[in-house]
């Protein structure tokens, strides 16, 4: 029998976020490899965050999409204005969805989970109970401390709970994937045995990322012959973008640099509210744009830029869209230290880091990579490189079917499957 693999995630296409990329590029991989493979997720729902009544009348929805099945499950929803009211919310979830989904999920091999939000590793606990089953618990951020952030919850019975349902997931889940070695090592600082954690970071599709002509590029989109400054990624409170606007009124008197900032988030509005204060005219906002239209993006930009804030700094981050750059042959300036700093600027050299939240710093970078344009295109190659031999997906599908084959095996799962 054709082992069948069950992804559970609450955010997955036509969304467009880090979780839903990673979760449908490796169910493609592992689908085209044999695999039967089934997505179990959520209504998809509006910026608001709220699902709408028409929404709420259908329970389950099954589809099909690129060969994959999707089960999609109605699940209490709220606007995103009070960690309190999202956790109860997703926590609820986490024991309706198991119950609505049952029936229609068949009988998984094998469940893997992304760990946030929570609801999602509530509901594979149950599933896997239910089915006889092991999961595999997906971390990819330094869960829950990055919800527990001071200006997020001041709650301390909240922050207690939160910190319990973690752990607990983690240790009743068979094994722990760490999109990163810091995740793990923070992992193994709590308590998980190392012997229960296998590292995996993100893959990136290079045959769908790939540098494009920057001309064309640029006619497709509709972007000016300038040298353009890119921002691609979430508009929250962890990225502090302010400080790209802080450099974006330094450098007005160079004509030729644009900055384009894409993507949606909490703080989007304030951000254009910002930049029309300061009547920054080097700035240009643009929405969410779809995944398959982001090769095309990178390569129109000269250089990408990744940060977060310096309360934010995660030691095992490592963003999707930093190696999506890296394929594309664009260089980047990199404000986040710790792993990332380790990986795109010290082993794939193709990365200028700048001291988080140091507009001045990040000035001089801009125009260094603006002065010396040759520097700034082996920067590129290099990153190209580095991804197709260390990053690409299909090698890090290779190494998840290990894993997936280890961990069926302890439980006894017969030799005919794919792996």
């Amino acid at each position: 029998m054709t082992t069948h693999i069950l992804f559970v995630t609450s955010s997955y296409r036509p969304e467009n976020t880090v979780p839903a990329i990673r979760i449908y590029k490796t169910a493609r991989c592992l689908l085209m490899r044999g695999y039967q493979v089934t997505i179990l997720t959520i209504m998809p729902r509006p910026a608001d965050g709220l699902v709408r009544s028409s929404s709420r009348t259908r329970s389950l929805r099954v589809e099909v999409m690129d060969g994959l099945r999707v089960i999609r499950v109605w699940s209490h929803a709220v606007p995103e204005d009070s960690v309190r009211r999202r956790l109860l919310a997703q926590y609820s979830s986490g024991y309706l969805v198991p119950l609505l989904s049952e029936k229609a999920l068949g009988d998984p091999d094998i469940i893997l989970v992304e760990a946030l939000p929570l609801f999602n590793a509530v509901a594979a606990r149950k599933l896997a109970a239910r089915k006889g089953c092991p999961f595999v618990l997906i971390v990819a951020d330094l869960w829950p401390e990055s919800l527990l952030l001071p200006e997020n919850v001041q709650d301390t019975l909240l922050r207690r709970w939160v910190e319990r349902a973690g752990r607990s997931t983690q240790q009743k889940a068979e094994a722990v994937w760490a999109i990163s070695g810091g995740v793990r090592d923070m992992l193994v600082q709590r308590g998980l045995s190392t012997e229960r954690i296998f590292v995996l970071p993100h893959g990136v599709d290079t045959h769908q990322f790939y540098p494009r002509s920057q001309s064309a590029a640029r006619a497709s989109l509709g972007w000016p012959e300038c040298f353009t400054v890119l921002y691609a990624g979430s508009h929250g409170s962890l990225q502090g973008l302010g400080m790209l606007l802080a450099t974006a009124a330094q450098l007005e008197s160079y004509r030729d640099i644009r900055f384009v900032l894409v993507g949606e988030g909490s703080e989007k509005q304030a951000l254009m509210e910002q930049a029309k204060q300061r009547n920054l005219t080097n700035v240009l906002f643009l929405p969410a744009l779809p995944h398959d239209l982001m090769p095309e993006v990178f390569s129109a930009a000269d250089l990408s830029v990744v940060l977060l804030r310096k309360e934010a700094q995660i030691t095992g981050a490592l963003p999707l869209k930093m190696f999506e750059t890296m394929a594309c042959a664009r260089p980047i300036i990199l404000s986040i230290d710790g792993e990332a700093r380790l990986v795109a600027e010290r082993e794939a050299e193709a990365a200028l880091f700048v001291e988080p939240e140091n507009a001045p710093a990040l000035v001089d970078a801009i125009l260094y990579l603006r002065r010396y344009p040759e520097i700034a295109h082996v920067m590129g190659l290099r990153g190209r490189s580095f991804v197709e031999a260390y990053w690409n997906c299909e090698v890090l599908t290779d190494k998840l079917e290990t894993h997936i084959a280890h961990i069926l095996k302890r439980r006894g799962k017969p030799a005919s499957s794919p792996v």
